[in-house]
């Protein structure tokens, strides 16, 4: 290694340590979470939060874990003070939009997944917003506002034979004389019509 090189070395600061601790833990909850080891995930992000560090991810993290076990109200409560914490945290305002749903909160679902949805438009998974507000249209018979939506989840990497081919509700739209017109546009449009095919077949 030249001596110009380690100069270089010796010249970069240090990661900022509270920063990798915090990154550090939202990690190890994902992980706890995505083997569905709950309460483990629980556990953690509580003794951490309590004892080593918290903001906004955190705060998150904990709501997210109470709502998969189903601890709605205090879901909804961390939620709601990570959002206080980072206004653009976009994936408080989705979870937050489902544990409204969960208390029959529908107006305020919808305006948190419609802000989730405009804070998660460059986000790999920012179809989703765009897709709940499509569905949520859907079931209470908006036909525009349930083609606007589905075609900007569309745009976003939503696709229908992945999320949604052979589930009830979604064969309920499609069957619906003017949903199943607008699904069956936009699936000619930019899937497959192959697809339709398929998922009409008795």
């Amino acid at each position: 290694m030249t001596s110009a090189l380690l100069l270089l070395i010796g010249a970069l600061p240090p990661p900022n340590y509270e920063a990798s601790l915090l990154e550090a833990a939202e990690v190890r909850t994902d992980h706890y979470l995505s083997k569905n080891r709950l309460k483990r995930a629980k556990r953690y992000i509580e003794n951490f939060r309590q004892h080593v560090g918290d903001d906004a991810r955190l705060t998150y993290e904990h709501g997210l874990t109470l709502r998969l076990l189903g601890e709605t109200e205090a879901a909804k409560k961390l939620l709601n003070e990570a959002i206080t914490k980072d206004p653009d945290l976009a994936q408080a305002w989705y979870d937050l939009g489902e544990v409204h749903l969960l208390l029959d909160e529908e107006q305020e679902a919808l305006l948190s997944f419609q802000r989730a949805s405009e804070l998660s438009e460059e986000h790999p998974n920012g179809w989703a917003a765009p897709f709940r507000l499509a569905e949520l249209a859907g079931k209470s018979g908006q036909p525009a506002a349930f083609e606007s939506w589905l075609e900007k989840a569309i745009l976003r990497g939503f696709s229908f034979e992945a999320t949604v081919r052979g589930t009830e509700t979604w064969g309920q739209f499609l069957e619906d004389p003017e949903l199943g017109d607008i699904m069956k546009r936009l699936i000619t449009v930019y899937e497959n019509e192959r697809l339709l095919d398929d998922w009409q077949a008795p």
